[in-house]
């Protein structure tokens, strides 16, 4: 008499429901760490924002505010003055994210100043956005 070597059913449909929860286990995770690495995405180019600001008012001094004045800078014309590159939307390829940097003094007695950096993707807006 020849011996079955296969599996039962019952065999496979817990086979079967493992890699599924596993599946899920998986999508899950990949899901929690795209969306973790939009995030700083989107936050590195906001610094970006502000460093290229930074360094646009080393060249262009006049734009410093004083008092209690702000000075607001496009991001397109970061871009433009070669202050910062093109910043592609993570979520929707071929396409840019838009912005601006407001700048305001600390306090009349120093030169330090506060950067604000507000960018727009397609799915992100700064909280510090008006």
């Amino acid at each position: 008499m020849k011996k079955n070597t296969g599996f039962t059913m019952v065999e496979l449909l817990a086979v079967i429901t493992i890699l599924g929860v596993l599946s899920l286990i998986a999508v899950g995770a990949t899901t929690r760490f795209l969306t973790s690495s939009r995030k700083k995405t989107y936050e590195e180019f906001e610094d970006n924002m502000k460093t290229s600001t930074e360094n646009y008012l080393i060249e262009h001094p006049e734009y410093i505010p004083l008092g209690s004045d702000s000075f607001r800078i496009d991001l397109t014309d970061l871009i433009d003055e070669q202050y910062s590159g093109v910043l592609e939307d993570p979520e929707k390829s071929g396409s840019a994210c838009s912005g601006y940097v407001v700048v305001t003094k600390e306090n009349s007695s120093n030169l330090k100043m506060l950067y604000q950096a507000c960018l727009r993707c397609s799915r992100y807006e700064s909280e510090s956005c008006e």
